[in-house]
């Protein structure tokens, strides 16, 4: 078998599917490894308590907010993004901290929000988020640093958000 290598660019130049959590079904997304970017639909911004700029970059006309990469495209980053909570999920974790939703520690050191706001949390990514996918693993870190998706944190050098990044980071810090 011939192993393929991409550039980020060229990645991006391939054919990724569109899911919609509002016009699809899960059922179609497949049980594969893959990359997955997660972009704000149009008319729809995330909070920011920061009035710091965010500068997006864009994918298929919309504004990426958020990539990952995972071995299940459907089992880990569909349901755990968008029907999970908080405390498998750094994407809603991040997005829950913008609303300034309330936490609920866990035993474990980790935590999620209160059920009210994981439940207005999972109702606003399905109406607000699109989530584009591509079969092939191991170019999540490329592809953040080329479009310095906001939201991720850890991976992410590029230092066009940095000052969002550092201000989100605390936020997620406090508790209120």
């Amino acid at each position: 078998m011939e192993i393929i290598k991409y550039t980020p660019e060229q990645i991006l130049k391939e054919k990724w599917i569109q899911f919609d959590p509002v016009n699809n079904n899960e059922n179609e997304l497949p049980n594969a490894a893959g990359l997955y970017i997660i972009c704000l639909k149009s008319s729809i911004n995330i909070p920011n308590p920061f009035n710091i700029k965010i500068q997006y970059q864009k994918f298929s006309d919309l504004r990426v907010l958020y990539i990952g990469e995972g071995c299940n495209l459907k089992k880990r980053d569909y349901k755990d993004h968008f029907k999970g909570t908080a405390r498998k999920s750094t994407l809603r974790k991040s997005i829950g901290t913008l609303f300034k939703y309330t936490r609920k520690d866990l035993k474990d050191g980790k935590y999620c929000f209160i059920p009210e706001h994981e439940a207005k949390l999972t109702a606003w990514m399905r109406q607000s988020l699109v989530m584009y996918y591509f079969i092939i693993p191991n170019y999540e870190k490329k592809l953040i640093n080329l479009l310095s998706a906001p939201l991720n944190l850890n991976k992410n050098k590029n230092s066009i958000n940095l000052e969002f990044s550092k201000q989100l980071k605390k936020l997620r810090n406090t508790r209120y």
